[in-house]
């Protein structure tokens, strides 16, 4: 669960902009600003996952792309709890997002991960905004093996994705075999053969360095089947490396992609003559059965006509058209003779590298596929203009302006901006640039392999020391559908199922003490929610939301996992989180913060907190160009005090990281949201992880299992290093098991030694929240 804290509504100071972008702004008419405004009432754009996972488009599937994937960057927080992030780019800033980002339940049931926010005249061009302030759900399952595929070690979210929702029913994931007992059968086989012609592949290949690993799944949708029977889909992400005693380890990182399917059966003459999903085409195609009825398969598929269909039809990828005229990629599989079944993807985006002439220099095989119908191959071979035709006057535009700058995100309105003018030979794609209500900035269009129109969404930066740009390229099939006007809207996940938490446990309770410390939720007709103002909504995180003046946090019952209940004598039956919170409650710390009261109803915990001005640690570093030393030192010596009680009571936090510590102006810090944290118990050892993947100890990440403190340290370790250089020290999952620690600039030899002696990978060697503590550079 995540503490969303209170953060303080200071204006960031922007550098001076372009001069490009000033005379974009000079030229702004008053008309312009007002249709402008009018667009901004209609075009929301989907945001994709916070932190999204970028194993998709961050491997070198192409000579390039593994180079460049780096650099396309948006500051916001990284990811909480149950969802680490892992990205190919440095964790303090936002990467955009995967190649499937498709929607996953958020901390409330009905919010989605794929929150509408509008494009307003401020996002003109890239600032260093710090993020969005509410946190959205991943719905990614990472899963360590060895080579017999068996499950050692998972992080919570994996539960949802490959279980199922009734969290009361499920069966453990550890021990598992992952192609036997989570991919479908008829997919069995195929991903065996992968495995295997991929290893023997890297064994021959000189490209590949040992402790780099080899990826051997990018991307690819497979057919899952979770242990309760649910069928669904997911795309996989695989990479093999090599342990210390030269054991394979296998990363597995499966993301549900909520798909949209139909199946149709057509005659030998391409007339489609029966539908077996009606509600499947109404939603996707806003037909009524009757009126699609002996009506040519092309009606659908424009470019699958009666003449040619069964050979066409072996290309797979298509574009698609609805009633209402919108188009949309989908993906056709012919079951057999007559019997065809259409997938449609909600949410398509990737990354291509390309050179300054256009030509097209690296692109992931999935995206290029599943957006445009070509493979990877064939695009290496192509000009960007042959995709995006407005590209080649955006580019000129970019360059008249002045905002090809290194550094710069051209974001997507940008880009619209400055193909208004766009006057290409194709009339139709100039009527389609408009949208159907005439609003006045043109779409952008990408041109799909059979030649269909696609409205999409354009991020662009400059690549560094090379002649190149980056482009990421994102396809929203709701946004295009509410611009067509279609009611049906079929891109957001099935619903979560609500489960209750175990009962209540009152009868075995004691009679409590005049002096103990009595809570809302343990007297008759107490403190409800009704009970409290609500003046502002301050977050949201996997399972809770956060409001003001004294701070509230809900924590949503249905979402909170069995191993995260414990039973209590006078408390009864509740998560360990307010457990912990009211043990802490009982022996005080200043570092740390404290719970006032908790209350329930039938689908919250509400957690009542201190409402304190402060900001998180996150946004002081980014408020904050440059903290001298001393400032530094007296922020971590008392999250490091704060974390010294914890450990002292027997009690891991599991989650530290910049957003889990909150401070004041004068500089006073404590450590919040204990969503993650656990009791120590003689001997054990934690199989799950529930932390956030950038502050991740790399024994974690190898599979072993964890006693928690030594990993506390170890994500003290990353919090200095981003409060003294704004940046983690490691890129991505490699990196943290293998790479050798840089330092960017010595501030001091006493905090590079302390940084180097919470980093310790051995966990034997690394130094305990003690010598933490007396370590000279904090004395």
């Amino acid at each position: 669960m995540t503490h969303t804290t209170i953060i303080q509504e200071n204006p960031l100071q922007e550098e001076a902009l372009a001069e490009g972008l000033i005379r974009l702004r000079q030229e702004k008419t008053d008309d312009e600003q007002e249709k402008d405004n009018q667009e901004n009432e209609m075009i929301k754009f989907s945001r994709e996952s916070l932190h999204s996972f970028q194993f998709s488009t961050n491997i070198p599937l192409s000579r390039k792309l593994h180079e460049t994937c780096t650099i396309l960057r948006t500051h916001l927080k990284t990811k909480t709890a149950d969802a680490p992030n892992h990205s190919g780019i440095k964790p303090r800033s936002r990467t955009l997002p995967s190649v499937y980002s498709s929607s996953a339940s958020s901390s409330c049931s009905s919010f989605y991960s794929f929150q509408e926010e509008e494009e307003t005249e401020d996002e003109q061009i890239y600032v260093p905004h710090l993020h969005n302030r509410t946190k959205q759900q991943q719905n990614q399952a990472i899963l360590t093996t060895y080579d017999d595929f068996r499950i050692i070690i998972t992080n919570s979210i994996a539960k949802d994705v490959l279980v199922s929702h009734d969290h009361d029913q499920q069966e453990q994931l550890i021990g598992k075999q992952v192609i036997e007992n989570l991919i479908d059968p008829s997919y069995q086989n195929r991903l065996k053969s992968i495995i295997v012609k991929r290893r023997k592949e890297a064994l021959h290949s000189s490209s590949i360095h040992a402790d780099e690993g080899t990826v051997i799944v990018c991307g690819e949708i497979i057919p899952i089947i979770k242990l309760d029977g649910t069928k669904s889909s997911a795309s996989l992400w695989l990479k093999e490396k090599k342990n210390e005693l030269d054991q394979s380890v296998f990363i597995w990182i499966f993301e549900e992609v909520y798909e949209s399917t139909l199946t149709i059966r057509v005659n030998g003459e391409g007339n489609i003559h029966h539908i077996l999903d009606k509600n499947g085409l109404k939603d996707l195609y806003g037909y009524d059965t009757d009126e699609i009825l002996n009506e040519p398969l092309s009606k659908l598929i424009p470019s699958l006509t009666p003449s040619d269909w069964k050979s066409t039809i072996q290309a797979r990828f298509f574009g698609s058209e609805t009633k209402k005229g919108a188009h949309f990629p989908i993906i056709v599989r012919l079951l057999d003779h007559t019997t065809i079944h259409i997938t449609s993807m909600p949410l398509i985006a990737g990354l291509m590298t390309i050179r300054f002439d256009g030509t097209i220099e690296g692109c992931n095989q999935v995206f290029a596929r599943c957006l445009f119908g070509y493979t990877q191959d064939e695009l290496l071979k192509k000009n960007i203009s042959d995709l995006l035709p407005q590209f080649p006057t955006l580019f000129k535009n970019l360059n008249r302006d002045d905002l090809l700058q290194h550094g710069l995100i051209i974001n997507n309105t940008i880009c619209r901006k400055l193909v208004d003018h766009y006057n290409g030979p194709d009339s139709r794609l100039r009527m389609l640039t408009h949208t159907p209500n005439n609003q006045p900035l043109p779409l952008l269009i990408g041109i799909h392999r059979d030649g269909t129109p696609l409205e999409v969404q354009l991020q662009l930066k400059l690549v560094e020391e090379k002649e190149e740009c980056a482009l990421w390229i994102s396809f929203d099939r709701e946004l295009t559908f509410k611009r067509y006007g279609h009611q049906h809207l079929i891109s957001l996940p099935p619903p979560v199922d609500e489960r209750q938490p175990p009962p209540k446990v009152r009868s075995n309770k004691k009679e409590i003490p005049e002096n103990a410390i009595l809570y809302s939720a343990q007297q008759p007709n107490a403190a409800c929610i009704d009970d409290y103002i609500v003046i502002d909504e301050l977050g949201q995180g996997a399972y809770g939301l956060v409001k003001k003046r004294v701070v509230i946090k809900y924590v949503i019952k249905s979402r909170i996992l069995v191993d995260c209940w414990t039973s209590d004598q006078m408390l009864g039956t509740i998560p360990v989180e307010i457990h912990i919170l009211h043990t802490l409650r009982k022996i005080p710390h200043k570092n740390i913060s404290d719970m006032l009261d908790y209350f329930e109803d039938d689908d919250y915990y509400y957690i009542v907190m201190e409402f304190r001005e402060t900001m998180d640690l996150f946004d002081y570093i980014e408020y904050n160009e440059k903290i001298n030393e001393d400032n530094i030192r007296k922020i971590f010596k008392q999250i490091a005090l704060g974390v010294k009680h914890l450990h002292d009571h027997r009690i891991v936090h599991r989650d530290i990281k910049d957003e889990n510590v909150v401070v004041d102006k004068d500089l006073n810090v404590q450590i919040v949201d204990f969503g993650s944290a656990a009791y120590v118990k003689q001997g054990r050892k934690y199989e799950t992880f529930v932390g956030t993947l950038d502050y991740a100890a790399p024994e974690i990440l190898r599979g072993q299992t964890y006693s928690g403190k030594p990993q506390d340290v170890w994500a003290l370790g990353i919090l200095l290093f981003t409060l003294i250089y704004r940046e983690n020290p490691f890129y991505d999952i490699d990196e943290i098991m293998s790479q050798e620690l840089r330092i960017p600039f010595v501030l001091s030899k006493g905090s590079v030694d302390l940084i180097c002696k919470m980093l310790e990978r051995d966990v034997d060697k690394r130094i305990d929240i003690q010598a933490v503590l007396d370590h000279p550079w904090l004395n």
